[in-house]
Order: C-alpha cells, then sequence, then structure tokens
C-alpha cells in the first residue's frame, strides 16, 4: 500500500532506526524488506542485494529540504517547517 506520510516510515534508514523509535526486526510493510543507507560499500553488511542510485545535485538539495523541513526530522528535532524555508537551508 502507498498509504504512509514519509518514505522513512516503511523503508526505514539501516544505522538511525533505533534512534527514529524504528525496530528493524518488527514486521515490515514490504516483502523483501526493504532498508536505505548512506554507508559506502566497504562497511554495509555482506550478503544482500543493493540497488544504486545517483541523482541530480539540484534535486538532492530539494528533496533534501524536504526531507529536513517535512519528514519525521521536525518532529524529533522540535521544529516547524516554516523555520527552514529552502534558501536558508540552500545558503
Amino acid at each position: 500500500s502507498m498509504d504512509f506520510g514519509e518514505i522513512s516510515d516503511v523503508v526505514p534508514y539501516d544505522i538511525s532506526a533505533m534512534q527514529c523509535g524504528q525496530d528493524l526486526r518488527a514486521e515490515q510493510a514490504f516483502l523483501p524488506r526493504l532498508y536505505k543507507s548512506h554507508l559506502d560499500a566497504r562497511s554495509i553488511p555482506k550478503g544482500a542485494r543493493y540497488v544504486y542510485l545517483l541523482r541530480n545535485p539540484a534535486d538532492v538539495l530539494v528533496s533534501l529540504h524536504r526531507y529536513f523541513a517535512r519528514g519525521m526530522w521536525p518532529r524529533l528535532a522540535g521544529f516547524r517547517a516554516e523555520d527552514l524555508p529552502l534558501d536558508v537551508f540552500a545558503g
């Protein structure tokens, strides 16, 4: 189902899930299980299949702003989306 507020709610980051209150051993929304990671190839756990994505840096900036300003991070950090406009974020 595509019924979720933020992608990290259903596809957690491997190394920050615990800090975000997510249990990686709990039932997941998808099979096979999906996890996101920013680890380099030498550090990522072996024995799984991976998809490598490379994106346009300008698109990454906008996406990262949306993630930090509208995703779960404002809730965790205690600020509102209006506190972090894109021009200040990119500044």
